[in-house]
């Protein structure tokens, strides 16, 4: 989520392009990095709107009332979750993500040492973690 929070999504996208990667991980990816943080902000403002109305929306209300929670917090996000959906379909089809062509950047990026050392350290804590894990 912190990543998810600090990316650039034109940067990931020219990253992406840049690597040749497969519309296989390239479309994936970019769905998950542009539709998370649109919807993260979708259920502050459906929380927000039901604060403003006098409700009380949390875990213990969830669990007190699972019904007037579907009704009033999990209808309006998945009908909010299909609209930004809508907008991200409709806004890769501009952008060509769909067309054979290969797709150009005007963000060129390098792999750097900071990248390598962020990789080096990534690579060590999965390992680490994998270590616990099966031990």
């Amino acid at each position: 989520m912190a990543a998810i929070k600090v990316l650039d999504v034109a940067r990931v996208g020219a990253v992406l392009t840049q690597m040749h990667a497969p519309r296989v991980i390239y479309v994936p990816v970019m769905v998950v990095v542009r539709f998370f943080p649109m919807a993260v902000r979708e259920l502050r403002a459906i929380i927000q709107a039901m604060t403003l109305r006098g409700l009380k929306p949390g875990a213990w209300s969830a669990m007190r009332h699972p019904m007037r929670t579907g009704e009033y917090v999990v209808i309006p996000f998945l009908a909010s979750a299909a609209r930004i959906a809508d907008e991200l379909s409709a806004a890769a089809i501009i952008k060509g993500l769909g067309a054979q062509k290969t797709r150009s950047n005007t963000q060129p990026s390098h792999f750097g040492i900071g990248d390598a050392v962020v990789l080096t350290v990534l690579a060590a804590l999965v390992t680490w973690r994998a270590g616990e894990v099966i031990a």
